[in-house]
């Protein structure tokens, strides 16, 4: 059972906006605010990002799967409205 899933990223404050936006149609909202780290969940951090800095670019054929529960389609067509 998974209880939790961190990804890095290279901008913090661009990716929390994002993920802020994207997360919220699921019901997911930031729950806890480090320096480096933010955590999003409904009751608490499931999803989680980390400041990477000196991360390189991930190739566009290159990356990770995640896949979160939506209850409606419609949450889903929020999900990707907010993505784009």
């Amino acid at each position: 059972m998974i209880d939790h899933i961190s990804v890095g990223v290279s901008d913090l404050d661009r990716s929390a906006r994002f993920y802020e936006a994207t997360l919220a149609p699921l019901g997911l909202s930031r729950l806890v605010t480090r320096p480096a780290s933010i955590g999003f969940g409904k009751t608490y951090p499931e999803f989680w990002i980390h400041l990477r800095a000196g991360m390189a670019p991930v190739a566009p054929d290159n990356g990770v799967h995640i896949c979160l529960r939506a209850r409606a389609t419609a949450e889903v067509d929020a999900f990707h409205a907010a993505a784009l």
